[in-house]
């Protein structure tokens, strides 16, 4: 029988909640489309540019972390935010999260179509609709996520070996043939490339190769130990991605050589290009079905992390309960899993169509707007970090840890901020400040709506949020005021 439920507890291990939140990032895809953009900026600079980037988003992990270590929500973003300053600021962090997260599933979808399709043409030589692959991977990360989060999971873990494999291969190949020009450490200077200015503006796409590293903190209701394996999973899948992203554009640089970075970014295939040149023509197959592979495994993990969320919303009433029913056997949020995934064919196909007529198009516009999107929550988690500690646990509050740390953190990714919307992009692009104010508005118009009529619903927002210490608190709440069963808490 269909039922509102709990998920299935303890089903994840840390290197299972690490590889969600590895995979959502997906290197591969990441650093194929990414890349050029930022060598658009910083010029030889660009291996610079994305280790700035890593420390940028490793110090928002620090903060996000730790208070990963007092709760175990499903709907991780909006119950920190919620317990930190206050549930009307921790229902805009989740509204901002669920447009950001929620589009990044269709751009996915979009740049698996394309790419797919144009590797069976050059390849093969056969032309395959895009709408194929589309629906392929729409219908993949869609059965795994009702099969249950373990399925999920393991099926992400091979995709994301096989897209790490086979991509060290191919740049240690150039590495160790010294590229283009030799191996050096000046692509690690500013001066190498388009100066300081130049470096700033790549870390827009630096950073928006890390979207994603929390995924894996809206696993707690089904990780074991949740309280010490989730703050790992973060910290840990933010540095073995972040050490691979500097490793391949630093290899991507000497591969065309610092003299050449025009010709890499001008280069949207500059995978295919090297490969062919240090590996040879029969690799470049294997190296473009990592491309592949790679967003099947971002798929998987943006896909789980947003209806984690939606989830949480309807266990706590915030949005219809329908949301919060779980599988009879699989114990899996089916219904939460079939609205995302409805939502996402929907808007690819509608934009990949009618809108921009091309799928790769689709995943350009969604990526920048979902990043500006997300930079927002990080904001709001850093600004939770600090109210979190400095109210409720001064005891253990560190002015390095919990105020500078949090400080320089927000300052990094205002950077990225500033550079998507000044100088002004060109149409359409011009629009995502507005779409995102416009999401903003309605979001404000909900939560007045609700702050009216069901103020309930805002005692009820982030009430799985677990004191330091509790167990894994996944029973089933009631907004009216009945919980079964829950673990104590001590009287505010």
């Amino acid at each position: 029988m269909e039922s509102e439920g709990n998920l299935r507890g303890g089903a994840l291990s840390t290197l299972e909640a690490m590889v969600v939140s590895m995979g959502f990032m997906a290197p591969s895809v990441a650093m194929f489309f990414n890349t050029p953009f930022i060598a658009g900026f910083a010029g030889a600079a660009m291996p610079l540019a994305m280790l700035l980037s890593f420390a940028a988003v490793f110090l928002v992990a620090l903060g996000f972390s730790q208070l990963a270590r007092r709760t175990t929500s499903a709907g991780s973003v909006y119950a920190f935010v919620s317990d930190a300053i206050n549930p009307r600021t921790g229902f805009m962090g989740m509204w901002f999260f669920i447009i950001g997260y929620g589009i990044f599933e269709a751009a996915t979808y979009s740049i698996f179509a394309s790419f797919s399709s144009e590797l069976m043409d050059r390849t093969f030589g056969i032309a395959v609709p895009w709408v194929i692959p589309f629906l392929f991977i729409a219908g993949l990360v869609y059965g795994l996520s009702v099969l249950g989060v373990t399925q999920s999971v393991r099926g992400g873990l091979i995709f994301l070996g096989y897209e790490i494999v086979i991509v060290t291969i191919m740049l240690l190949a150039v590495i160790f043939q010294g590229g283009a020009e030799g191996n050096t450490l000046s692509v690690f200077s500013p001066a190498t490339g388009s100066g300081i200015g130049g470096v700033f503006l790549g870390m827009i796409f630096g950073i928006m190769s890390f979207v994603g590293w929390k995924a894996a903190a809206s696993l707690g209701e089904e990780t074991r130990d949740p309280h010490t394996s989730i703050p790992r999973a973060l910290l840990g899948a933010v540095a073995i991605i972040g050490l691979y992203y500097v490793f391949v554009t630093y290899a991507a640089t000497i591969g065309f050589g610092p003299s050449n970075m025009d010709r890499f970014a001008g280069d949207t295939a500059w995978f295919d290009t090297l490969t062919r040149e240090y590996l040879g023509v029969g690799w470049a197959p294997f190296v473009g079905i990592a491309a592949l592979t790679g967003a099947i495994a971002s798929a998987i993990g943006i896909h789980g992390a947003t209806v984690r969320l939606l989830y949480s919303l309807g266990r706590d009433g915030v949005l219809p309960r329908a949301l919060a029913k779980v599988h009879p056997t699989r114990h899996s949020p089916y219904v939460a899993a079939s609205v995302q995934g409805g939502f996402s064919v929907v808007l690819g196909l509608v934009f990949g169509y009618l809108v921009f007529g091309a799928p790769a198009d689709t995943y350009g516009y969604f990526g920048g707007l979902g990043t500006l999107a997300v930079l927002i929550v990080y904001i709001f988690i850093n600004v939770s970090v600090f109210l979190y500690f400095f109210r409720k646990e001064r005891e253990n509050f560190s002015v390095l840890r919990h105020a500078i740390i949090p400080l320089v953190a927000t300052a990094a990714v205002c950077l990225p901020i500033y550079g998507l919307i000044y100088p002004v992009p060109d149409p359409p692009f011009n629009l995502w400040p507005y779409l995102i104010a416009a999401w903003a508005l309605i979001g404000l118009i909900f939560l007045f709506f609700i702050s009216r009529r069901r103020p309930d619903l805002l005692e009820a927002m982030g009430r799985a949020f677990s004191e330091p210490g509790d167990e894994p608190d996944t029973a089933q709440e009631n907004v009216r005021g009945t919980t079964r069963p829950t673990s104590q808490r001590p009287a505010e």
